[in-house]
């Protein structure tokens, strides 16, 4: 199996005690995925040039870092010799929960040139002009009638809607943010 049929899912670090456990910590995508229903009973590493399947015995998610028992291993001695290695499954099995990046990466900024609507009355607020990314939420900077500014706080809260055919976001605008 080549390179990019696998994708990289984490690290084991050092083993830990007598019984071949090792340590591992692992990317924040493949948690998600984890989350979203993937489930794994194995994880290759790539040694002697190849990729090799090691089956998981069990893995202590509580731990921190993550401790993970293989079948294979069965003492420190050969805990030692997956020490510093990266984990892999493959891609096939996990591309199913793996978000597209592109829409991520795009996320909020997939509004701009959107109508913002007031959901109270389907008044149109402005047209957003960019979106501001600060270290709490996001800002909808939003170009109202007159050349007047709005920062609206983009949060779940306040959307009650996304029509992407007709490029409109409505929202419910809190008490006072128009008077600003």
């Amino acid at each position: 199996m080549t390179n990019n049929q696998f994708q990289e899912i984490g690290f084991l670090s050092r083993s830990k005690g007598l019984k071949g456990v090792v340590k591992a910590s692992f990317e924040v995508f493949f948690l998600d995925a984890l989350e979203q229903g993937f489930t794994f009973k194995h994880v290759f590493l790539f040694k002697k040039g190849t990729y090799l399947p090691y089956f998981i015995e069990r893995i202590n998610w509580k731990a921190r870092p993550t401790e993970v028992k293989f079948e294979e291993i069965k003492d420190r001695n050969e805990a030692a010799t997956v020490e510093n290695q990266k984990m892999f499954v493959r891609l096939k099995d996990i591309e199913p929960f793996l978000s597209n990046e592109e829409e991520e990466e795009e996320g909020w900024n997939g509004l701009i040139d959107y109508q913002m609507l007031d959901a109270a009355n389907d008044v149109v607020l402005g047209k957003i002009k960019d979106i501001m990314e600060l270290p709490q939420h996001e800002l909808a900077e939003v170009e109202m009638q007159g050349g007047k500014e709005l920062l609206f706080p983009l949060h779940e809260e306040f959307i009650v809607e996304i029509d992407e055919e007709k490029k409109t976001i409505k929202v419910d605008v809190p008490d006072g943010l128009l008077d600003l």
